[in-house]
């Protein structure tokens, strides 16, 4: 599980997740928002997990911070209701990127890395037991349909193919796999 323990740290996840959504410009910034293009809506989705992971931590500390924790969680679950997303909110490091809206299925025991990059229809999860749940590195990239389930570790860099099925761990960086089950089919080049 991914904690956000400060105010500091919450901004941080936040700026690092604004990144991958928001548009650089005014004018761009103000057309996403009137036109309620898919990646404005995405974010707010990014933003309500953000503050819910934040105040997970922080609940225990006060009546406010309980108050607030309940305040992001509905707000948090409602999203996912909307948008088809399962998602555990302590699931994720900073820098989520979902590429998409529907159906993405992540189990709340799960810790997934730095610069993850969903492509939709993805199911990240368990395999027989609540707590056989992957652990992914940073810069992992999910394909449309792909799947990793199961008590095993995915390395940095790695790609995973639309479609691929991935029951056993990789411990090697940078490589792509696919197929079903998933299997090695490009190494990086160096």
């Amino acid at each position: 599980m991914i904690f956000i323990k400060t105010r500091k740290e919450l901004h941080e996840f936040l700026n690092a997740d604004r990144e991958m959504y928001i548009r650089k410009s005014l004018k761009e910034r103000l057309t996403d928002i009137l036109l309620s293009r898919e990646n404005y809506h995405i974010y707010q989705f990014v933003k309500a997990m953000r503050y819910t992971q934040f105040y997970t931590t922080r609940k225990q500390k006060s009546l406010f911070h309980q108050l607030m924790y309940l305040y992001y969680s509905r707000k948090y679950n409602k999203k996912c209701v909307k948008y088809g997303f399962m998602i555990g909110a302590m699931a994720f490091d900073k820098g989520l990127c979902i590429y998409h809206i529907g159906n993405i299925v992540v189990n709340i025991q799960c810790t997934i890395g730095k610069n993850c990059k969903l492509h939709g229809s993805n199911c990240i999860g368990n395999s027989h037991r609540q707590d056989d749940c992957p652990n992914i590195g940073n810069n992992v990239r999910l394909g449309v349909g792909a799947k990793v389930i199961g008590d095993i570790y995915i390395a940095d860099n790695v790609t995973i193919a639309a479609g691929a099925v991935v029951t056993k761990s990789c411990y090697e960086k940078g490589v792509t796999l696919a197929g079903i089950p998933a299997r090695i089919i490009k190494k990086p080049s160096n």
